[in-house]
């Protein structure tokens, strides 16, 4: 059987594909934006003599299929619910290629999967343990003691790093249910008029804060990230901060791959552009401009545990009218050359 698969990159599509990968007599092509990321991925299942990737525009009537697979879309939820309608866009454009083959192709089978059975109702954040069942929420919202016990073990000290878990414009118990933390250590701060920041722990430097913030990223909320606090106000955290931080690169890595970058390799040099120093790496902030880019993304973790991302490698004739189109989006971003 042969299946075409349009959204290759896509974690539905993934996810089928390695389900579907008994069945030894299915052969894919695959299409994507970002073919090498893709290439990458099948090399790491073992997938190479069953998948073939393709760009977009290889993708025609006159190609045999007997299923095509669309799971086009976008993948951060975020950026998602910034583009609105527009979204729609782009689901029409590669829904219209779709159809457009089985108009010609009567016998294919035709399957549109979109990312809301996975993403939930919400479509904040992806499927994990702490997304409830109708069961489960029930259960939860008839708890009316949520708040009892919420911060009995947080220390009263002004100057500290903490975890923030989320941003409310008011304390209730409606914010922290689902979470899968330890309530007695959940604390709200009022940040700005009308803004509360839930923090999750106190800390006495960075390092100790962060460590507790990648295990909260591993139960499914990745948006969890290090604050600093003087005097019971919130402020900027300090490069010498930083330097408390001992993650092993190992696990920066990690965290990083999970968005969809590659690690700068010893075969990859050449020109780059540099479009970012980050410090604060997990807290992802970064993934809703890079994404507007859709170039594949390099990075490199630096000896203070920063991590540089880059977008490359180019030829010489092409870096400069590259690096104009990145400054529309990153005014900063500047030519740089791996040896």
């Amino acid at each position: 059987m042969k299946i075409a698969v349009l959204g290759g990159t896509s974690q539905i599509s993934k996810d089928l594909i390695l389900s579907f990968s008994k069945h030894t007599h299915y052969e894919y092509s695959l299409f994507a934006r970002n073919t090498k990321l893709l290439e990458e991925w099948i090399n790491s299942e073992n997938l190479n003599g069953r998948c073939q990737v393709y760009e977009y525009s290889k993708f025609n009537i006159n190609r045999t299929y007997d299923i095509i697979i669309n799971s086009v879309g976008i993948g951060d939820p975020e950026k998602a619910q910034k583009m609105g309608k527009d979204i729609f866009k782009i689901t029409e454009q590669y829904d219209g290629m779709a159809l457009e083959y089985i108009k010609c192709n009567e016998e294919t089978k035709y399957i549109f999967l979109s990312s809301g059975a996975i993403y939930g109702g919400s479509f904040k954040n992806p499927v994990n343990k702490a997304v409830k069942s109708p069961e489960e929420k029930k259960k939860v919202s008839s708890n009316k003691n949520l708040l009892d016990n919420i911060s009995s073990k947080v220390e009263d000290s002004e100057n500290y790093f903490s975890v923030q878990v989320g941003a409310n414009n008011k304390i209730s118990s409606t914010n922290i249910q689902g979470l899968n933390l330890d309530k007695e250590k959940l604390f709200f701060v009022n940040i700005e008029k009308g803004k509360y920041a839930m923090n999750y722990g106190k800390h006495e430097d960075y390092g100790s804060a962060h460590k507790i913030a990648l295990e909260i990223h591993k139960k499914g909320l990745q948006t969890a990230f290090v604050t600093k606090y003087e005097n019971g106000v919130r402020v900027k955290i300090s490069k010498k901060d930083y330097e408390t931080d001992k993650t092993p690169k190992e696990i920066i890595s990690d965290d990083i791959n999970q968005l969809g970058y590659i690690p700068i390799g010893p075969n990859d040099k050449g020109k780059f552009i540099q479009i970012g120093t980050i410090y604060n790496w997990d807290a992802h902030n970064f993934k809703p401009l890079y994404d507007q880019l859709e170039r594949t993304i390099y990075y490199k973790i630096k000896e203070n545990n920063s991590v540089i991302f880059l977008v490359g490698p180019l030829q010489e004739n092409e870096v400069f009218i590259e690096l104009r189109n990145v400054k529309q989006l990153i005014s900063d971003a500047f030519i740089k050359t791996i040896y």
